[in-house]
């Protein structure tokens, strides 16, 4: 167990005539309920202490340190040290590759696309602690192309991912009672508004208007945030490989990206989506499956199943965040006709989309008590990274900024369809509990 809050007083040197700020009080309220929780609550209790200091770290790195704030930095260090000892152990192996029936690989390796639909299996990665296993993690798959005819016929022809496909792949999903799917839906709440609570800046090209934002020192542009979340990705990814000698998996590289969105504070959705999955590898139980879907109209975002019944949506990227059933109501919904129908109805709107549906799925067995069950990238992200790429990223181009308000379509009737308010457009950080 981690310190309590008078062995954290005492190496911070806090007094009662000491200045100690917002987020140094919460850190030791946690520490407070985390040795007051029962046995049973310990889990949810650390996960609650971790998010705090996170938020410490994330809101202190970039000020400028006098003697009182190095001693408050000396303990913090010593916390996080001890957080980093209660998630230990953990190992990742490969496991068998899935059928090249299945799907075909997204990526030949990291660095290369697999535009051509070539047949490559779907890897797959055990992740394990202290030899227990926890979660099985597939590298993202698409369709393959067909097998007869020119080239350019088999790709334009190929599938699409839907549901038909994908009922193929991962099974039918089975109906539930009521209860069991508002249990989902409550739980997708939980995922979407945790994820919101770690995040203050809010989606960079997605800002809800009128909201004023308390962290701009950290994050002066929308440019400057997605390439400080990116450095710092690539920055965790560079050194596994080099104490590894061998290239990053494609689980370490998604732990990666949601440790850099945490310490930043926010992201882009392809950010948003690995912090989800990341967090919902530590809420979501067992049995519980998880896509990390790759939307073909540029959006990416979590769907979960639950012992095997209907997929609900998980994304707290759109400002007005709903949780519900995944269908033709959703604003991404699942693809639907054929790939000649999509081309002909993209030209008639003057659009042309070259992305291609695609998922990554982690499948529980047992819920972590670190994302992905890869510990130490949040501690290094925020104590080490964040400090050091902060003045030296250099803001590009922020790509599309949208005010996208729904994760409905808004011409759609829900009445009948089984949904959960999760979170409003302004609710981020502290104004997300």
């Amino acid at each position: 167990m981690p310190m309590t809050r008078a062995e954290f007083r005492g190496y911070a040197r806090l007094s009662k005539s000491t200045w100690e700020g917002s987020d140094i009080k919460l850190v030791q309220t946690r520490l407070d309920e985390c040795h007051a929780a029962p046995q049973i609550q310990k889990p949810s209790k650390l996960m609650a202490l971790q998010h705090a200091i996170d938020a410490w770290w994330r809101n202190k790195a970039t000020l400028p340190d006098s003697q009182r704030s190095w001693h408050k930095r000396d303990a913090m260090y010593m916390l996080t040290d001890q957080m980093e000892a209660e998630t230990r152990n953990w190992t990742r192996s490969a496991a068998a590759d899935l059928p090249i029936a299945d799907g075909t690989r997204y990526r030949i390796d990291a660095n290369t696309m697999n535009d051509k639909k070539i047949d490559h299996c779907v890897n797959q990665i055990n992740v394990q602690r202290s030899g227990a296993a926890r979660l099985r993690f597939a590298d993202a798959r698409q369709t393959r192309r067909l097998q007869h005819g020119p080239l350019s016929d088999r790709l334009r022809n190929a599938d699409l991912l839907t549901p038909t496909v994908l009922d193929g792949w991962e099974g039918p999903r089975q109906a539930v009672n009521q209860l069991t799917r508002m249990q989902t839906l409550q739980l997708a709440v939980r995922a979407v508004r945790t994820v919101r609570n770690l995040l203050p800046l809010a989606p960079f090209n997605n800002q809800p208007q009128g909201r004023a934002n308390p962290y701009v020192d950290l994050v002066t542009s929308v440019g400057h945030g997605m390439q400080l979340v990116e450095a710092i990705s690539e920055h965790l990814v560079q050194e596994e490989e080099d104490r590894t000698q061998q290239q990053a998996d494609f689980c370490f590289r998604y732990a990666a990206t949601s440790a850099a969105a945490r310490a930043v504070g926010g992201g882009v959705c392809s950010h948003l989506m690995s912090v989800t999955a990341g967090v919902l590898t530590m809420v979501a139980p067992a049995n519980t499956e998880i896509l990390l879907w790759f939307s073909h109209a540029d959006h990416q975002f979590c769907i979960i199943s639950v012992a095997h019944g209907p997929w609900v949506i998980v994304d707290p990227w759109p400002q007005r965040s709903v949780v519900t059933t995944w269908g033709d109501h959703c604003y991404f919904p699942p693809p639907q006709g054929t790939r000649a129908e999509r081309v002909q109805a993209e030209r008639a709107l003057g659009q042309r989309r070259t992305e291609e549906e695609n998922y990554a799925k982690i499948s529980i067995l047992t819920p972590c008590e670190t994302p992905y069950g890869v510990p130490g990238l949040l501690k290094r992200a925020n104590k080490d990274l964040l400090v050091q790429l902060h003045g030296n990223v250099q803001a590009a181009a922020p790509g599309h900024p949208y005010q996208h308000m729904d994760s409905v379509n808004p011409h759609a009737n829900i009445q009948n369809i089984p949904h959960l308010n999760a979170a409003a457009p302004r609710e981020w950080g502290h104004d997300c509990k």
